[in-house]
């Protein structure tokens, strides 16, 4: 009986480790795509939804020039203080909600929108 030196078998784990390999990379990008795009969508709605809130700020502004939700707060516009604490009026939207800011006495409307960890804060200047 001859001996058999394994050879095939040899190439066949190679070829088997080259496409587990393969598979992975694929994997891992397919991922990262999948990942990149739901923090655009996020984004975008995040964005959107602050737009709405400048809208309903117009509207507040309308029937009410003199309105605001916030006494004044050093430095103006600090994002953390627009993001945490400013008191503001503010909605739900579909799977996201927007704040609006206005300080006291001063030309300036803020709108934080948010959609899951998304944060977009737009700033409007009153004429």
């Amino acid at each position: 009986m001859k001996r058999r030196s394994g050879a095939a078998l040899l190439v066949a784990i190679l070829v088997a480790g080259a496409l587990l390999l393969l598979a992975v990379f694929l994997g891992k990008m397919v991922y990262n795509n999948h990942v990149a795009a739901v923090l655009f969508y996020r984004r975008e709605q995040a964005e959107w939804l602050a737009e709405a809130g400048l809208a309903s700020a117009g509207v507040e502004l309308v029937k009410n020039p003199a309105w605001y939700t916030d006494q004044p707060h050093w430095p103006a516009g600090e994002h953390n203080w627009l993001k945490n604490s400013a008191v503001g009026y503010g909605q739900s939207l579909g799977e996201g909600s927007f704040k609006v800011v206005r300080e006291k006495d001063l030309k300036v409307v803020y709108a934080v929108g948010r959609s899951a960890r998304a944060v977009v804060i737009l700033k409007k200047e009153l004429p």
